[in-house]
């Protein structure tokens, strides 16, 4: 059944008028940051703690080790919250939820899920001194998505916090904190993802070599033999 279209005079022109206030908004803030911003100190210092880190990696990388570039992302990250914590104490912060960092007084949940860093500060500690004894760079990369990133937030006790490292947190915090033990968990998850492909493939030829019988049964035997698979890969 095909839903009705929506005809509400009142939301649409509500909507309207919302839409023209971030325009309004947005107009007002670049006009503010053309004057205020552009070529002014908070302008210098982003542009230096963007470029250092690059010419940091440039200078003492390997080129046989990729994984050092995410040096890269973990500075470029800090970068937030240095020039946040700066606007912040000179009382010039600007609410311009991308670029800067938020305050606990404007966004109060903040706070609360940046206080649930301290639950895990003794697992990310093991995990760093365990990091370089891992050869799996997906490990890696979880570790400074999930553990290094959000770092930034303690390091302002709370007060302000890039709005990305939440959604950081939640997804790769606990994968990595569950596999710190498990270097090769990865490669056994493909080893049991290809046996059940396999399996499943058998199952299917078998239904394939039975469709004299109807597309039916054919069906039914490739839901049984995945049933099936599944039962032996548990």
């Amino acid at each position: 059944m095909r839903l009705a279209p929506i005809q509400n005079p009142e939301k649409i022109k509500k909507v309207g008028e919302i839409y023209e206030k971030v325009v309004d908004a947005n107009k007002d803030y670049f006009d503010f940051w053309l004057n205020h911003t552009l070529f002014h100190w908070d302008f210098w210092i982003s542009l230096a703690l963007t470029i250092l880190p690059w010419a940091v990696w440039l200078k003492v990388r390997k080129k046989g080790s990729a994984d050092r570039s995410l040096f890269v992302i973990f500075f470029y990250r800090y970068r937030y919250v240095l020039v946040g914590l700066c606007r912040h104490l000179l009382r010039a912060m600007v609410l311009h939820g991308q670029s800067d960092s938020y305050d606990s007084r404007v966004c109060p949940m903040g706070f609360l899920r940046t206080s649930r860093f301290y639950r895990f500060a003794d697992r990310i500690q093991a995990a760093f001194l365990s990091a370089g004894q891992s050869d799996d760079l997906r490990w890696r990369q979880r570790l400074y998505r999930g553990a290094c990133l959000p770092l930034a937030g303690l390091l302002c006790h709370g007060k302000l916090e890039y709005p990305d490292f939440v959604p950081h947190l939640f997804s790769h915090l606990p994968g990595f904190l569950q596999d710190r033990h498990k270097k090769n968990a990865l490669r056994r998850f493909k080893r049991k993802q290809l046996r059940f492909n396999r399996c499943l493939d058998r199952r299917r030829a078998q239904g394939r070599q039975a469709r004299g019988l109807g597309v039916v049964y054919g069906s039914v035997t490739t839901n049984i033999a995945a049933s099936h698979c599944i039962r032996q890969m548990s």
